[in-house]
């Protein structure tokens, strides 16, 4: 399991886009080229999701007409697979900046560090980054009402455990995301112009119950579905 936070300092006066976690994330799968020339490919609409970037935590950002201004920060990478992180390292020995919209921002450090639940399986939660959530009767349609969001969060939480990960049924029987409050926030998707590519996602704080070894991977893989894409990272509380 890998958990590391990545510092990052802009090199230019441009704003970042609102919806900017689809840009971090394109930004980060460029640093992991090789990862998916020699392990996995990450960028597919049929791969499972192993890894999950937070937002920019900052400790000021201002809104511009055209986007957020923000000089510097850090942002949180997670993934199942701690082998990312050195290949992210080896992306960045060729080419340090990330890229974030038309705003370019060089990696200052990335550190690792001991983000595990030390197997706990009760633990409070507050996303990072915004859940986006596949509605569980028509897949191709994401959740547009607080009333189906914890429902729809666990039906599809325990079919990804299941068919993609191949956990057992018997792990997951306990399994339970308490949502107790969730604020809607748009989100970028995809990098074309049309209405598809935005849609609405979910900052959320909860619960997550069950079994510690399945918390531990939703912890690492994120909340949701698109993780890859800058969504579903969250932190106990």
């Amino acid at each position: 399991m890998l958990t590391s936070i990545i510092s990052i300092e802009r090199s230019d006066q441009n704003s970042i886009p609102f919806e900017y976690n689809y840009y971090l994330a394109i930004s980060v799968y460029s640093k992991l080229k090789l990862y998916q020339e020699e392990i996995k490919t990450l960028h597919k609409w049929n791969q499972p999701g192993i890894h999950t970037i937070s937002n920019i935590i900052a400790r000021s950002a201002s809104h511009r007409n055209n986007g957020l201004d923000i000089s510097r920060g850090f942002f949180i990478l997670r993934s199942i697979d701690k082998r990312m992180g050195s290949y992210f390292r080896l992306g960045l020995s060729i080419d340090p900046y990330l890229r974030i919209g038309s705003a370019r921002y060089i990696v200052k450090s990335v550190t690792d560090s001991d983000g595990r639940l030390r197997g706990r399986g009760n633990v409070g939660f507050k996303t990072l980054s915004p859940v986006l959530i596949r509605n569980f009767q028509n897949k191709k349609m994401f959740v547009a009402k607080h009333g189906e969001i914890e429902e729809n969060l666990n039906q599809v939480m325990k079919w990804t455990l299941k068919n993609q990960f191949g956990i057992a049924e018997s792990n997951l029987s306990d399994l339970f995301i308490k949502v107790t409050e969730a604020h809607s926030k748009t989100i970028r998707i995809s990098s074309g112009p049309a209405k598809e590519s935005m849609t609405r996602g979910y900052d959320i704080t909860g619960n997550i119950s069950g079994d510690p070894g399945v918390l531990e991977v939703i912890y690492h893989r994120g909340l949701g579905s698109k993780t890859g894409l800058g969504l579903g990272c969250w932190e106990a509380i």
